[in-house]
């Protein structure tokens, strides 16, 4: 059908121009479209998106029966593990003659409230210990199936109604002595507590590697299974499929529900959103024309209003509002706005240039402030530069309290003694008392500024009074007491060595020498403290190897072996086995070796001093990132809430006779940061032994 070109630009200009025409076909195509859109969306695509829509929601229901059949295989292959390894296991040695292991596998079958059995097997393949009294001293038929197991490097074997989970036993007390085996036979049948079996959904677990099963052959034909995972439709359900991992691989946990069933809404909602098409289409017709012109006409005096506004820059026209619905309200908050928009426009204005002007004057003050280097400067290029600013009133300091009725700007300092602050003094202002809001922020901005300023002119004033303190301190710490006390231990070794003192006189002079070694020691340590705080400890970072460590591990063990043994404490250095850790033979790190090797002799000395009895392991192991040693010792212990405190100077947790300077481990960790590492300790609590660990970054 050909129109005429003048009817189509006249339908063309219309729409362009007339908001009604646009208003009225937007409001009819958003009403009209969706439903248009929806039923032939239902049509077309609803059965496959609702099929789509359920498979992925219960894919959900896939992974749940999956994963805890695999965390139910997990935790028996766990229990299994963690009984071969228990110390109770040595009773194999003498056939758990006081039934000792069959009670353990008793109670453990019982608490996990499963269909197995547990049973331990000697190295001749005789039952000698079982969750089942009458499987006791019963031949073991299935040793040849578990070697093969083992020799493919796993744990576990299936037979047609069990899968059998096993581990091997050794001696604790020697880990090279075979007492056999702990194994444990569980109940394929079992699995059914993860089948689900309602009416419209059901779920099985299917073992696709059984060739052997009939039965296993034809669900497996049934189902179409391939590959670890999917899912497919067939006319009457749908499946869906995944791989059980883990001890089960070979099994898929399959999830099947009814067609029927997930799409017997479809039908039901094509008809209902048929009906409401119709009448939806009616409605919308009316309610679009209704609507565009209860807008429309307001809206085009608005525009018009506006329009003359930004031309005239007139705030002064207003909008005729005869309406009291939300075309009337709008009207009349336009006419609000214009009003307020011309008020706040000329406050502004003024309110922006003064406050420029202000903030360029407080930043040049608070310039001229920071660059003092005392007080009593501080004060005065203050009030100078008040005066400049503000020449109508009369500034002056004074150190009394001002008068309530007087402005002033009171100043308080810091004491870092106490942490409390003091009132310095204050600056009044002459004249009237000012309400001005702005004005007395001004004036608490320069207050804050010389009281930041002061506290910095003291803090900077105390800590050169305190670094000179220090460093006389030191000096003459280690000249005045150093000295002496060598003389001291030179004399008492000498007395002991080539004197002639009575037996009873023995004892005391050692005591003077060990009392003398023990304050040269603090007084080493503390200065070794002030060195690293002034950052005066030199370091020499060098490529250290695995064979350095080690050599430097054995000299500082032996060492130390002597003041160990005569605690009756066993030192010992191990490294742990590399086929568990990433320990090469090319393992290298960077660090000071003498430092190290300093932190080494105060961890372990610290470790020897709070050890009674028992043993002390220096032991090395590694990670792809880092390199550990842990210095575990089975001494007094520590509680968690105290760990923290031990790492600060001058700090011993436990009360007594314990001696040192409480400085070890906070030279220890200082030092190790200082080398790009750290310290750090841990304790199950007091009386339970301790493990110091120092950190240290792989090349």
């Amino acid at each position: 059908m050909i129109y005429p070109t003048g009817w189509l630009t006249s339908l063309r200009s219309r729409f362009n121009s007339s908001l009604k025409v646009k208003l009225l076909i937007a409001l009819f195509a958003i009403g009209f479209v969706p439903y248009l859109f929806i039923l032939l969306y239902t049509l077309n695509l609803g059965e496959a998106k609702i099929i789509q829509s359920i498979t992925q929601t219960q894919y959900a229901q896939v992974d749940k029966i999956k994963r805890d059949v695999e965390q139910q295989m997990t935790r028996l292959e766990n229990e299994v593990l963690f009984l071969s390894q228990l110390d109770l296991m040595d009773d194999m040695i003498v056939g758990d003659i006081d039934k000792r292991i069959s009670r353990l596998l008793t109670q453990k079958k019982r608490d996990m409230n499963l269909d197995l059995e547990l049973y331990c097997i000697d190295p001749v393949n005789r039952v000698i210990a079982s969750s089942s009294l009458e499987n006791l001293q019963q031949p073991f038929t299935d040793a040849q199936r578990v070697k093969e197991a083992e020799s493919q490097h796993h744990t576990y074997y299936f037979d047609n109604e069990t899968i059998n989970l096993f581990s091997p036993i050794h001696a604790s007390f020697e880990d090279q002595r075979f007492l056999g085996y702990l194994l444990l036979t569980y109940r394929l049948d079992d699995l059914n507590r993860f089948n689900l079996h309602q009416n419209s959904v059901r779920s099985i677990l299917v073992n696709a590697s059984d060739t052997s099963n009939a039965l296993q052959q034809q669900q497996m034909a049934v189902l179409k299974l391939d590959g670890d995972n999917g899912d497919y439709t067939t006319d009457e359900e749908m499946v869906l499929y995944k791989a059980v991992d883990g001890v089960l691989q070979g099994w898929y946990a399959v999830y099947m529900i009814k067609k029927s069933s997930a799409l017997a809404f479809l039908d039901d909602f094509i008809i209902f959103l048929g009906v409401m098409s119709v009448i939806g289409l009616l409605f919308i017709a009316l309610f679009s024309n209704w609507i565009s012109n209860q807008i429309v006409k307001p809206v085009v005096a608005l525009t018009t209003i506006a329009e003359k506004i930004v031309i005239t820059e007139d705030y002064s026209n207003e909008v005729a509002a005869t309406s009291a619905d939300e075309i009337g309200q709008l009207s009349r908050a336009f006419n609000t706005l214009v009003r307020q928009t011309d008020n706040a426009l000329g406050a502004l204005e003024e309110e922006n240039r003064l406050r420029l002007q202000r903030f360029v004057q407080l930043i040049g003050i608070f310039n001229r402030i920071i660059k003092t280097q005392s007080e009593e400067e501080c004060i005065e290029i203050t009030l100078s530069e008040l005066e400049k600013l503000i020449s109508e009133r009369s500034f002056s300091f004074t150190r009394r309290a001002a008068p309530p009725e007087m402005m002033a700007i009171a100043i308080f300092t810091r004491d870092y003694d106490t942490g409390e602050r003091h009132y310095y003094g204050a600056i009044t202002l002459g004249g009237e008392t000012s309400n001005d809001e702005y004005e007395l922020q001004f004036y608490a901005s320069i207050g804050t500024m010389i009281m930041l300023q002061l506290d910095q002119i003291g803090l900077v004033k105390r800590t050169r009074e305190v670094s000179k303190a220090k460093s006389v301190f030191i000096s003459h710490m280690s000249h005045e007491l150093r000295t002496p006390l060598h003389a001291i231990i030179t004399s008492s070794q000498y007395l002991i060595t080539y004197g002639t003192l009575a037996e009873e006189q023995l004892p005391v002079v050692a005591n003077v020498e060990n009392s003398a070694q023990h304050l040269l020691s603090m007084i080493n340590d503390i200065i070794d403290v002030a060195r690293l705080e002034a950052g005066k400890v030199p370091v020499a970072i060098v490529p250290l190897r695995l064979e350095n460590i080690e050599a430097m591990l054995l000299e500082v063990t032996t060492m130390l072996e002597p003041l160990a043994e005569e605690k009756e404490i066993i030192l010992t250095y191990r490294r742990e086995s590399s086929d568990d850790l990433m320990i090469e033979s090319d393992l290298m790190i960077e660090s000071d070796l003498k430092l190290l090797k300093q932190i080494l002799i105060n961890l372990l000395s610290n470790a020897i001093k709070f050890t009674t009895e028992g043993t002390i392991i220096l032991r090395l192991d590694a990670d792809d990132q880092t390199l550990k040693l842990h210095i575990c010792d089975t001494g007094i212990g520590i509680e968690a809430d105290d760990i923290t405190q031990v790492f600060n100077d001058f700090t011993q947790v436990r009360e007594g006779n314990q001696q040192g300077s409480g400085l070890g481990l906070s030279i220890s960790r200082k030092l190790a940061r200082l080398l790009g590492g750290d310290v750090t300790l841990s304790s199950e609590g007091a009386g339970k032994g301790a493990e110091a660990t120092v950190t240290l970054r792989r090349v």
